[in-house]
């Protein structure tokens, strides 16, 4: 259960994995998706504690199901050195180019100190120098949705783009994501960008990193690892999910742990155990059975003329009025006429309402 507890200040941890969330990670199926729950845990001596998760999608039980779990106790480099380090023993490769053959990707979010950490987490693992250049678009990429989100930001802050050039912005923010733009085309892109629109030179700047552009930007070297795009909503939805089963809004960490490893016996372990025996495990409602009536003759238009269309109910669109027939007029002459006079006022009447009415008011009388 518990694969790795750390005390020590700076790189405090509990990371736990169970025996179903170690199948599935050794299948290898797909891509995975790490992201942390912040504002979850809390804790007054450790302010920046979390929940860290890696999710992957699970062709056995047709959903993302959490693959590794822990509650780090801070959000820096080394926190995530640790988790990641974790994350690569788990997988139990040979050697690196084992991990370079087999390795499914991972897609985080754009925090600098998760990617620091997956970095020295795995030229640790491996023993690799650090002047050693690797290529990390092939192991790690950003949330395409992260960025679409930021995209959106600026271009909704008139300050920046001016609600009349909309349009513009968003075009050539697209086009810097084109699997086809060479690198040319791509910096004259940029330059048009910070002519047109100066006030987001710092916003596409910092995309521009040189050590986070090629994370992003196909032109760099950015790997798709998926056809679904590389992004996290898998695994945000599965740290939604944990927090709506947990009965407190903000556990104390041993709640939490607990909380955890409930959630992953219940809906990884047990789950994967019932699939695997031939249950079914999901509700997929009753199936509605045809009643035929053998005592009834045919007499729906289906039976009696195949292959014609029913009318919808109602008046037809478009269509003439009609005179009304002699049967359609209202014959008022049952009514009992009757009639009065008051203070130079005549008044006759023959409805049969105010005759019924004027009955009961001569009687009242």
């Amino acid at each position: 259960m518990v694969k790795s507890l750390v005390g020590t200040k700076g790189e405090g941890h509990i990371i736990i994995q169970t025996k179903g969330m170690e199948t599935i990670l050794l299948e290898k199926e797909n891509v995975m998706q790490s992201d942390t729950i912040m504002s979850y845990v809390r804790d007054s001596q450790l302010p920046s504690a979390n929940v860290t998760i890696t999710s992957t999608y699970s062709l056995i039980l047709n959903c993302y199901v959490p693959i590794l779990i822990a509650i780090l106790f801070g959000m820096t480099a080394m926190h995530y050195h640790q988790y990641f380090l974790v994350l690569f023993e788990c997988f139990k490769f040979k050697d690196f180019d084992e991990f370079d053959c087999k390795w499914p990707g991972n897609v985080c979010d754009f925090s600098k100190a998760e990617r620091v950490g997956f970095e020295s987490a795995l030229c640790q693992h491996f023993s690799i120098p650090n002047d050693k250049d690797l290529i990390m678009s092939k192991y790690y990429s950003c949330c395409e949705v992260h960025l679409e989100g930021s995209r959106a930001r600026v271009a909704r802050n008139h300050v920046v783009v001016h609600p009349s050039k909309k349009s513009e912005f968003d075009n050539i923010d697209h086009s810097l994501l084109d699997k086809e733009i060479s690198m040319e085309d791509f910096n004259k892109q940029v330059k048009k960008l910070k002519k047109e629109f100066p006030k987001s030179k710092k916003w596409i700047d910092w995309y521009l990193h040189e050590r986070r552009r090629s994370l992003i930007f196909p032109v760099f070297g950015k790997v798709a690892f998926s056809d679904c795009g590389n992004n996290t909503n898998g695994q945000e939805s599965q740290g939604k999910l944990i927090q709506l089963s947990d009965p407190l809004e903000n556990p104390s960490i041993l709640v939490c742990f607990r909380h955890l490893l409930r959630y992953a016996n219940n809906c990884v372990d047990m789950e994967l155990s019932s699939i695997t025996t031939g249950l079914i495990t999901r509700y997929h409602g009753s199936r509605k059975r045809k009643q035929v009536n053998d005592g009834r003759a045919p007499d729906r238009t289906s039976q009696l003329s195949p292959g014609s269309k029913r009318l919808p109910p109602g008046r037809p669109r478009h269509a003439k009025n009609l005179a009304p027939t002699k049967t359609a007029v209202q014959d008022l002459s049952f009514g009992i006429p009757w009639s009065y006079s008051y203070d130079g006022l005549s008044v006759t009447n023959t409805c049969a309402m105010d005759t019924a009415l004027m009955s009961l008011f001569f009687i009242r009388k």
